[in-house]
């Protein structure tokens, strides 16, 4: 599954590593969508959001297409946890059940993989800033319920697992070996639902932005349509109008095998830099007055994403698009 719009990946694609842990439990907390009777996790009302979708219960994964308690994930690895029970305060349709605090499923965890890296890129907040890492959980068994099938937790209850403080979206409870046989016992006498779960969040899940959703496969569609490659032809000679304004910077010349000048292939992209600053923290020369980044040796800077406030990421094959146009002759040749 694709979750455009947050982290661009496909689970699949991540590099997971098995994960061994002990017969032990962890309670965490989820909010509850209130326009479905199926306690189904909080849902956006548009793509990208900063509400964060977890847990993922289509794809099996918790603190991979969202980034919050970063800690609590890296509490449940260091102390090989293997279950992960999810309690809500239910606010769904069904009155009767209205903010009783309930759990209405669990993972059984097998892997883990360090997201830190694609948090950091696609995301605009975060929890694993100042973290060595950031692990995401995957689990090989997913068991969700229905609400009227859903464990009941009491103040009784709540004493007996030793959480004696109100139960916020912040909680995280630990249970032993034993007090997590006797609640696995309990959700897996009940029917799994985790298929109503999944079609009722794509049900109701936003709108996907097209948009949006061509944005983040250009790297992997560059140029393989006519039209949108004549139109980045015209962006360049945008950018050589600009870069004619800015001032004159050497550029040495080599010829090679066809005849064509490296010098004039690469003067509409090579642009003034700043030796020994790269990133997107780089501090610009105020009389350029320019808003992208500025890179001595690679590919122009790509534009800003419309959502987000960091320069976009280059790939390896965005630059070879880049390179494939250098490789062309001139346009006003062509047009000869």
């Amino acid at each position: 599954m694709l979750v455009t719009g947050v982290v661009p990946t496909s689970v699949h694609s991540v590099k997971w590593q098995d994960y061994r842990g002990s017969e032990t439990g962890m309670i965490v907390f989820y909010n509850t969508d209130p326009v479905s009777e199926i306690p189904l996790r909080e849902l956006p009302e548009e793509l990208p959001s900063e509400i964060v979708l977890d847990p993922n219960y289509e794809t099996g994964t918790y603190g991979l297409y969202g980034c919050k308690h970063t800690k609590t994930r890296s509490s449940f690895s260091k102390k090989k946890i293997r279950y992960l029970f999810f309690m809500t305060r239910y606010a769904g349709t069904n009155i009767d059940f209205m903010d009783e605090l309930v759990i209405t499923g669990f993972y059984r965890i097998k892997q883990t993989a360090d997201v830190q890296k694609l948090h950091i890129r696609y995301l605009n907040e975060y929890s694993c800033i100042n973290e060595d890492s950031c692990l995401a959980l995957r689990a090989d068994k997913v068991h969700f319920v229905a609400v009227t099938d859903a464990f009941m937790i009491t103040p009784e209850v709540l004493e007996s697992w030793g959480s004696k403080s109100r139960v916020t979206r912040q909680t995280k409870i630990m249970l032993d070996e034993e007090k997590t046989a006797e609640l696995l016992a309990y959700l897996e006498s009940k029917r799994n639902i985790i298929d109503l779960y999944s079609s009722e969040t794509e049900r109701l899940q936003p709108a996907i932005d097209e948009d949006e959703d061509e944005e983040e496969v250009d790297d992997e569609e560059l140029f393989e349509d006519a039209g949108e490659y004549e139109e980045y032809i015209d962006d360049l000679e945008e950018e050589k109008e600009e870069a004619s304004q800015a001032p004159e910077v050497a550029v040495s010349v080599e010829t090679d095998q066809a005849g064509v000048a490296q010098g004039d292939r690469d003067a509409g992209e090579r642009r003034p830099h700043l030796g020994g600053r790269r990133g997107d923290r780089a501090q610009r020369q105020p009389d350029l007055q320019r808003a992208d980044q500025l890179d001595p040796v690679g590919s122009p800077a790509t534009r800003r994403h419309p959502s987000r406030g960091r320069v976009r990421h280059r790939s390896r094959i965005r630059d070879r698009g880049h390179a494939a146009n250098r490789a062309r002759p001139p346009r006003r040749a062509r047009r000869a």
